[in-house]
């Protein structure tokens, strides 16, 4: 990296720290730590390595506007565009999620609580823990407080979420500057009857739902004690809230199974439904999962993530509007200075923009990691700012400063899931070479890279970053 100020029609500049990777034969993309690019062909690429561009106008003009190269006129912009990666650090916003309970009438094959059966004693939350929940939450320093209710299946638990929420709202009403800003209960439905949907719509409470395609495979996935499917009632509900103009937010996890089925048959499911949305999620080794019939390598998931893809942009030529959110999140990360989505963050979200509460009142730092001991962050008996401290190790967890994530050219996008990490090494600082999130994030956004050379996929990919359902 060329430190010395160089001189260019008496306009003084200096090489900024960038990173390159081949593409194919004809680009090479270069990245910035603050999150610009651009691709050069080996010309370009040879004239920038041996700092020989000057004369070349147009590749000065270029490197100036992305950054690759400092000058008077782009510096503020530079250190804007960096210090817009991290405004996630002085959020007013929170996400907590109330494990209500952890009893629910389905055995799912992934379940990441580990949930007991419905007969199951002693793991609700009680009167006094519930009490304390809300008071702790209301105490949070976050002016924007998203509340999730998740289980086991929390409608287990229905009535405790109404006293939840009477609770939370009375503590609120003490505050000017706080407030609710959104309520919703992932559910997986089977416990859904008429005066609960009409509470939730009355009360506009938004309801998410597990559902991985296909009946034959969400049935073998998402099934009841005795071996039956939970698909028909699913279908059901789902319906029943769309013809009341409800919307229902459906996930599809895929495992192992998911691959047998293939992308476009998950995907035309989904359509079948009435989604606009895909979430192409891969099953995370964490409570019921951890074992090795469920757990999928990263080669396998980016070729059914590939796949869905590939199948989105055909439909989209033909009108559809179905979008791959975990392509938005990636392509928001490469096309904005933004870092939106908490989980493709460095560092990530845990304990920084979610809390998780848990029946017993114990706090975990992310949701994924309720059924991690090593994640627990304090009590709803402590206070606040105990909690918060205990955050700190995971705060200054950025791949940023990893060896080998430090100089990859795609780590000004990428992530790295504390929850993840230590499912597989036992630490939140992972082994690079070996971790699931750095073979797979590689993989997907090398793909995503390579297709915005391709008007096609590019004027795609454009509309997809802005779209919101």
């Amino acid at each position: 990296m060329q430190i010395c100020p160089q001189v260019k029609d008496e306009k003084v500049y200096s090489l900024n720290e960038y990173f390159s990777k081949r593409l194919n034969e004809n680009k090479i993309l270069v990245t910035t730590r603050h999150g610009c690019w651009l691709m050069l062909d080996d010309d370009e690429y040879g004239q920038l390595i041996h700092n020989t561009f000057s004369e070349n106008k147009t590749l000065f003009d270029t490197l100036e506007n992305t950054g690759i190269i400092i000058t008077k006129q782009n510096v503020k912009q530079i250190v804007n565009r960096y210090s817009a990666n991290y405004l996630f650090l002085k959020t007013k916003n929170i996400l907590c999620t109330i494990n209500i309970t952890n009893r629910c009438p389905l055995r799912c094959t992934y379940c990441l609580a580990s949930a007991n059966p419905p007969d199951f004693t002693g793991s609700d939350m009680d009167e006094d823990i519930l009490k304390s929940t809300s008071e702790f939450i209301s105490e949070l320093p976050f002016e924007k407080i998203s509340i999730e209710f998740q289980g086991g299946e929390p409608l287990v638990r229905f009535d405790q979420i109404q006293q939840f929420l009477t609770n939370i709202d009375t503590r609120m009403a003490n505050f000017k500057n706080k407030r609710i800003i959104s309520r919703r209960i992932v559910t997986n439905l089977v416990l859904m009857d008429e005066d609960i949907a009409k509470y939730i719509m009355q009360e506009k409470i938004g309801i998410c739902s597990s559902f991985d395609g296909p009946k034959e495979l969400h049935d073998q996935q998402r099934k009841y004690l005795d071996g039956a499917g939970s698909y028909d009632i699913v279908v059901k509900w789902v319906d029943y809230f769309k013809e009341r103009r409800k919307r229902v937010n459906l996930l599809p996890t895929i495992t192992r199974l998911s691959l047998q089925y293939g992308a476009k048959s998950i995907i035309d499911e989904y359509i079948k439904m009435g989604c606009d949305v895909f979430l192409s999620r891969p099953v995370n080794p964490i409570g019921r999962a951890n074992n090795k019939k469920d757990i999928i390598k990263a080669e396998d998931f980016f070729e059914f993530w590939k796949d869905a893809i590939e199948y989105l942009i055909t439909l989209s030529e033909k009108g559809s509007e179905v979008y791959d959110a975990m392509a938005q999140r990636m392509l928001r990360n490469m096309l904005t200075p933004y870092r939106p989505y908490m989980c493709m963050r460095r560092p990530c979200g845990a304990g920084i923009s979610q809390l998780s509460f848990t029946c017993d009142g114990s706090i975990h730092a992310c949701d994924l990691s309720k059924s991690i001991p090593e994640f627990k962050i304090g009590t709803v008996n402590n206070s606040c700012q105990e909690v918060l401290l205990n955050t700190l190790e995971l705060r200054t967890r950025s791949t940023e400063f990893y060896p080998l994530c430090d100089t990859c050219v795609f780590s000004p996008y990428c992530h790295s899931c504390a929850c993840r990490t230590f499912s597989d090494f036992k630490s939140i600082v992972g082994q690079t070479p070996k971790s699931f999130d750095c073979k797979l994030n590689k993989m997907m956004f090398t793909y995503l890279f390579e297709k915005m050379n391709d008007a096609k996929y590019r004027k795609v990919f454009e509309n997809w970053v802005y779209m919101k359902r």
